[in-house]
């Protein structure tokens, strides 16, 4: 326990009892793999501008560029709409929703105090078995790899599957939903920005994060989130 007079944001984990197998990552879980994939080409078509704010999104086109019926497409558009990415006019039409620079820093604030709540429920429960640790790694990789591009759409999306490794181990419900909306509120927010966001300090997050969590270290968990803090949302 930390000396008196001291205080700590993490709390040190108890020492391992078993280690559950990890979820398969992706940028949504609980789905079938044509819901998760109708998702994802969504997200990927808004970050890379052929979805824009406002755009219509029909289902029956998307159907048939899958060659599925509707019902998993609008599963898909349901959990984009519940996540603030879509939304459903009274008119029954589907649409990106509008958003902008101001909103993306309002959703960032609210990303970093959830980012902390995550952090300090894994620190509490388990170590990250091999293959999650493994899968981090990876994704962290894919981050490093898209910030040497320049490339924002894949770096928002390996931030996305990232956070997806982390959520499935979390065991609160109600906080795997909110971060997993914020995130893919951001994700969308970032395709609205001129001014590209400093996608080094996300990579360099992600790596303390594995190292705190790896090795059950409150301090390196603290570092990992001034390092997510230090990002700034460009504003004009």
């Amino acid at each position: 326990p930390p000396e008196r007079g001291t205080s700590r944001r993490y709390t040190r984990r108890m020492p391992i009892l078993s280690e559950p197998p990890p979820r398969a990552p992706g940028t949504v879980t609980g789905v079938s793999p044509t819901v998760a994939a109708v998702f994802e080409r969504i997200m990927q078509q808004i970050q890379t501008g052929v979805l824009t704010p406002g755009s219509l999104v029909r289902d029956a086109e998307i159907a048939a560029d899958f060659g599925v019926s509707r019902t998993p497409v609008r599963e898909a558009i349901s959990l984009l709409r519940d996540v603030g990415v879509l939304e459903v006019s009274a008119n029954r039409y589907t649409r990106v929703v509008a958003t902008s620079p101001e909103r993306t820093r309002q959703i960032s604030n609210v990303w970093f105090p959830l980012h902390r709540m995550v952090v300090t429920e894994l620190l509490d429960a388990a170590p990250l078995d091999r293959r999650t640790i493994a899968a981090l790694e990876d994704l962290q990789a894919l981050t490093i790899a898209a910030t040497a591009d320049g490339d924002q759409a894949g770096f928002t999306t390996a931030t996305a599957k990232f956070y997806d490794v982390l959520l499935a181990r979390v065991d609160n419900p109600a906080l795997r939903r909110a971060t997993a909306s914020v995130v893919h509120a951001f994700r969308l927010g970032i395709a609205s920005l001129s001014i590209p966001v400093d996608m080094a300090s996300a990579g360099r997050s992600q790596r303390l994060l594995i190292d705190a969590l790896r090795d059950a270290d409150a301090a390196g968990a603290d570092a990992s989130l001034a390092e997510l803090e230090s990002i700034v949302i460009p504003v004009p």
